[in-house]
């Protein structure tokens, strides 16, 4: 007898992504400094602090959920969305105004 389990390719296991936030903080978990102002998100975020820089990369670049970026980086919802918002907040205080606007603006 033959059972048809779906199996879900295109969502990493969220314990996947807490080893390998783990790994990352380890290796390179701290906040670069310099006194030139980034002119691209890379360069922005790399001015975060690690948790700050995880959730915004879980919640804004790969789309995840509040509850799955919760339970990666291991706080409450409402501190996802604490952490979120100051991260969100101090890449649009380093990167140039125009960043923001359109291309076609």
């Amino acid at each position: 007898m033959s059972i048809d389990l779906e199996l879900v390719l295109t969502r990493v296991p969220a314990f996947l992504f807490m080893f390998a936030l783990d790994h990352a903080k380890s290796v390179n978990g701290s906040v670069v400094t310099g006194s030139a102002k980034p002119s691209n998100l890379k360069e922005a975020l790399l001015l975060l602090p690690f948790r700050e820089r995880s959730v915004f990369v879980l919640r804004s670049v790969l789309q995840m959920d509040e509850a799955l970026v919760g339970e990666i980086v291991e706080i409450p919802l409402r501190e996802v969305r604490k952490v979120w918002m100051k991260a969100l907040s101090r890449i649009r205080d380093v990167l140039p105004s125009d960043f923001f606007r359109g291309k076609d603006r």
